[in-house]
């Protein structure tokens, strides 16, 4: 690729990617100023992509974690392979000054940006010179506010309050829960934001956390659920079972289902969603990255379950610590892709009624972390009954944390036909 030095500085490029890996504190002045496309070079856009998402796990940045992710991205050798990534701090002195590369390769984007929109304005001859010289100033002022913000994100209150009243008109994506008195009470999930479902074994927050997903593709948004505890086909059994009117039981015994409840299975499996996607076994906090990542680019991504926390694999140097981190990981998936993350976690069984009867924050296992990065969390219960008689049963959902709006508890029903929490 030959690019006339104004619009190109490798050495930079290569600086800016050098600087980092010499220390990671450098990562933090990297994010103010560039972003992955203002590299020209494709390798390095995909370094600094790595880069990124190494840091955004809490691990430290180095020629082997860097590999790694871009050795599971199958993208290794169009960065340039292990020989050049390897080689990539030689010449660079620990103390150099490592904004200055940021700010030129910066620089050098805007400055590719100008030209190709200043040819697009010469190039179009059914423009009038007028016209053509005011676009070019339009061009050149907006790519003075673009080198400014590189270096300056931070919002006035007037920025802040003219931002939001303009996205009031905009209709923002909500996903709800299916329940009216709750969603009433929430407002709803909004992108951006960390939910915690929480429930004691057996209670139902997972056929709850699959109610959200399904509800949300009922309304034409795009979810992955990704689960630690069942396969997909397990997951879906009971949905399929509900929605077709077979006994659950029968799933698991197929010689027992008849050839009429054969036929209405096969209908519902023929509807069924394609929005939902589902992600099962072995779940990582790389593997849920990349698969949102992925299908964020590709076409679209507007919630992601995590079921559960304690089925996730991550940094930590014990259970607790890795717990912390797959809440702090849940929470920047949220942030960063401006996703609806729903994380569902076990409560501590508690053999005393009184506290299913005063439901506290303090019972959700790793409490600390959990309590502080969700927006919403809630807790789901009802009665264990050995012999269910009749076709529902008492719930409750308690909104133990709300940010955008009121706590309390909703009384509600779980329908068993339909595997669904309702309204009473």
């Amino acid at each position: 690729m030959k690019t006339k030095p104004h619009f190109c500085n490798v050495e930079a490029e290569r600086g800016a990617l050098a600087c980092i890996f010499l220390d990671n504190s450098n990562l933090s002045k990297g994010r103010e100023i560039v972003r992955a496309e203002d590299f020209l070079l494709p390798g390095h856009r995909l370094i600094y992509e790595a880069i990124l998402a190494v840091s955004d796990r809490g691990m430290v940045v180095d020629y082997l974690t860097v590999m790694d992710e871009l050795n599971s991205e199958e993208k290794l050798e169009a960065a340039g392979g292990i020989e050049y990534l390897s080689a990539l701090p030689e010449g660079f002195p620990r103390l150099s000054v490592s904004e200055r590369y940021f700010e030129i390769v910066r620089e050098k984007a805007v400055a590719r940006s100008l030209r190709a929109k200043m040819s697009a304005l010469l190039e179009n001859e059914s423009l009038p010179a007028s016209q053509i010289i005011d676009g070019m100033s339009e061009e050149l002022n907006r790519a003075q506010g673009l080198l400014a913000d590189a270096v300056s994100d931070e919002k006035s209150r007037r920025d802040a309050s003219v931002n939001l009243l303009q996205s009031l008109d905009e209709k923002p994506i909500r996903v709800f829960s299916g329940v009216a008195s709750i969603d009433e009470m929430t407002g709803g999930f909004l992108p951006g934001e960390l939910a915690v479902l929480t429930a004691e074994t057996g209670v139902g927050k997972t056929i709850f956390a699959q109610q959200i997903s399904r509800h949300s593709c009922e309304h034409d948004l795009v979810s992955l659920y990704c689960s630690g505890e069942m396969t997909a086909e397990q997951l879906v059994s009971r949905e399929l079972a509900a929605a077709a009117q077979v006994k659950p039981g029968k799933m698991r015994h197929p010689h027992t289902i008849t050839p009429d409840e054969t036929d209405r299975l096969v209908d519902v499996a023929a509807r069924a969603c394609t929005r939902c996607k589902i992600l099962d076994v072995n779940l990582t906090t790389q593997k849920i990255a990349r698969t949102a990542r992925r299908m964020k680019a590709k076409d679209r991504l507007d919630l992601v379950v995590i079921d559960y926390d304690e089925l996730v694999e991550a940094e930590g140097k014990d259970d607790l610590e890795v717990q912390q981190n797959v809440v702090r990981f849940s929470k920047a998936l949220a942030m960063e892709h401006r996703l609806v993350v729903i994380l569902v976690s076990q409560l501590r069984k508690s053999l005393d009624e009184r506290d299913r009867k005063r439901p506290s924050i303090q019972r959700i296992y790793g409490s600390g972390a959990k309590s502080k990065h969700p927006s919403v969390i809630l807790y789901v219960d009802r009665p264990f009954q050995r012999e269910l008689q009749g076709r529902e049963t008492d719930a409750s959902i308690a909104v133990l944390k709300n940010r955008n709006g009121r706590m309390g508890m909703v009384k509600c029903k779980f329908n068993l036909d339909t595997l669904r929490f309702e309204d009473e």
